[in-house]
């Protein structure tokens, strides 16, 4: 069972999946939690130090199921990259990351609140996947392989397509030079 701090994150997390922005506040959390009222206050004081906090639990989340698809083996080529890309954008999109995704999408679209840090981080963990298979200006490629992933993403978990995982794969490849 996770800890107190954790289980409030989460059930803000699965909030924000459920009903945007508009729905997340400490009391909230508090009642789909069953606990006390005022008790996640007590770990996040402000909207802002809980909306911080939710942002960091993604990324670990995040972290976690790339980890999932990389047990440490390293990723030395092109298409190691390519498919652990694609498997995670069926992990974010169709499998337990879809809370994770759509609180994120809440955020970003409601939030009222600046994500270009928690965007920064991103496209610098993806930059240095992207070198690893020698893509000259890995930054700049990361924002385009990001954009693509987001979008794919986005449009799966609306219903728009199905993951086409040999489109994506080809469109991965060319965007990496290879």
């Amino acid at each position: 069972m996770p800890d107190r701090r954790t289980a409030v994150l989460e059930a803000a997390i699965q909030l924000l999946a459920e009903g945007g922005a508009k729905g997340l506040s400490h009391r909230a959390i508090d009642r789909a939690l069953r606990i006390p009222l005022g008790s996640t206050a007590n770990y996040f004081p402000t909207r802002q130090s809980l909306v911080e906090a939710i942002l960091l639990q993604i990324e670990a989340r995040d972290l976690q199921a790339y980890h999932q698809m990389d047990p440490g083996s390293g990723l030395h080529d092109v298409d190691d990259v390519v498919a652990t890309l694609v498997s995670f954008v069926r992990v974010a999109a169709l499998e337990g990351g879809g809370v994770h995704t759509r609180a994120r999408l809440a955020l970003a679209s409601g939030g009222g609140r600046d994500l270009s840090e928690h965007r920064r981080r991103q496209v610098a963990g993806l930059a240095e996947l992207v070198a690893s298979v020698g893509t000259p200006d890995p930054y700049r490629v990361a924002l385009t392989v990001s954009a693509l992933m987001d979008g794919t993403v986005l449009h799966l978990m609306t219903g728009q397509l199905e993951l086409d995982e040999e489109a994506t794969r080809l469109a991965l490849r060319t965007l990496l030079g290879h």
